[in-house]
């Protein structure tokens, strides 16, 4: 609501007031605000993109998912949860993505596909950014991808450093602030003096392991699969290992590719993958109000496990890693997605 109403007001983002969003996100929340000038025209707007979103994805997937998904996805705790503990915006994500796919399978043009993918820079989050670099490796055109991506991009950089130099670097700059869950904070309690949470040479191993991981996947499967069963599974496997690889993750960013997951990974196919996908889904809407609850602690020594909540926290955190691990492997591994 502060960043919508700062938008609200012709302040300029980045320079005016900071924000953790693209560049466009806030001035886009501040437009039902002129309707009806109340923090619930903001939760009414994510309502109605969420809903919007979903549809899209039923229309888009619909040849090969039955609607009883939708209903499947809405009662849901990530779904039902999430929205309220303010991962709202990171479906919009999804649905920059879904664009993506839309515009591949229409056109077949990569300048189109760069485009598309520019957009979610620009009104998303700078997390956007982590999947363009295995898309570049798969593409069949880089040069038409980096050009679509360069006309929405260039103007955008240009006005952001020229009003307000390079504060729009501000949302990077958040990954250095420790949180849970993630594989360091798993190994903190047992290994704190080679670990150091809260470093910057830990934070630059995450965000050079998800590059590096999400190439490789993009070169397995170049020229086996097409872009509309490689780019799902890629948007899984990337913000699955950002969650586990990067120790500024938080268990919202679940709600990045909770949709893609019903949607595309046939989770209903087997007993095994329903179990874990409701384990999963109990273990992401549990621990955060756990961990929030005792005050956000890092442990660092496993006697600060000794008590029952502590305790029972550091397993979801186990229980959230181990999900995502068996996630970035069927990911990989499985031959077909949707």
């Amino acid at each position: 609501m502060n960043w919508a109403v700062s938008a609200k007001s012709g302040h300029l983002v980045y320079r005016d007031f900071d924000s953790p969003y693209a560049p466009l996100f806030s001035y886009i929340t501040a437009l039902p605000l002129w309707l009806w000038d109340s923090d619930k025209a903001i939760i009414a707007l994510m309502i109605v993109v969420e809903l919007v979103v979903l549809w899209c994805t039923c229309l888009f997937y619909r040849s090969t998912v039955k609607f009883h998904v939708v209903l499947i996805y809405l009662l849901l705790p990530i779904s039902f949860v999430l929205t309220v503990l303010g991962g709202q915006e990171d479906i919009w994500m999804w649905g920059i993505a879904l664009l993506a796919l839309w515009v591949n399978r229409k056109y077949k043009n990569d300048f189109i596909l760069g485009i598309a993918l520019a957009m979610g820079l620009v009104f998303t989050k700078v997390l956007f950014v982590l999947v363009i670099p295995a898309v570049f490796i798969f593409v069949k055109d880089r040069v038409k991808l980096v050009a679509g991506l360069l006309t929405i991009g260039i103007p955008v950089l240009g006005i952001l450093i020229w009003k307000s130099g390079f504060a729009f670097l501000l949302p990077i700059q958040q990954a250095n602030d420790p949180r849970t869950p993630n594989f360091w904070t798993i190994l903190n309690p047992f290994f704190s003096s080679i670990v150091h949470l809260g470093s910057k040479p830990l934070n630059w191993i995450g965000l050079i392991s998800i590059p590096i991981s999400t190439c490789l996947v993009a070169l397995k499967f170049r020229d086996k699969i097409d872009f509309q069963d490689f780019f799902p599974r890629l948007w899984v496997f990337t913000y699955a290992w950002m969650m586990i690889s990067q120790q500024s993750s938080l268990a919202n960013y679940a709600f990045i590719y909770a949709i893609t997951l019903v949607y595309t990974a046939n989770l209903f196919n087997d007993k095994k993958s329903i179990i874990i996908f409701f384990i999963f889904n109990f273990a992401i809407i549990v621990q955060p109000a756990i961990w929030w609850n005792i005050g956000m602690p890092l442990f660092s020594h496993p006697s600060d496990l000794a008590s029952t909540l502590p305790f029972f926290e550091y397993i979801l955190e186990i229980v959230i890693v181990s999900c995502l691990v068996y996630y970035l492997r069927k990911m990989v591994k499985s031959p077909v997605l949707s």
